[in-house]
């Protein structure tokens, strides 16, 4: 299929020279470096280095629940402070 996308001049510079370098032509190179990004082999991938959405959850959720619990001790510990002084 054809197409026209908008792309920086000094990334397609550089994948202009790649592509030469590699001795294919400047559509497979694009052809392969976007199948490579689709399939999560190379680069963090659309969900920032976690293979699915769900692992970008339930990790994020459980960086959300460590900070919520180190908050909680936080405030025990103050209020514990505070009751011995009082």
């Amino acid at each position: 299929m054809k197409t026209t996308v908008e792309i920086d001049d000094e990334l397609l510079k550089a994948a202009k020279k790649r592509a030469i370098d590699e001795g294919t032509s400047l559509r497979r190179f694009l052809e392969l470096a976007i199948r490579d990004r689709l399939s999560g082999a190379s680069g963090p991938g659309i969900y920032g280095g976690f293979a699915t959405r769900a692992d970008l959850y339930d990790e994020a959720t459980f960086d959300w629940l460590e900070e919520f619990e180190a908050e909680v001790q936080k405030q025990r510990v103050h209020r514990s402070d505070k009751a011995k002084a009082s």
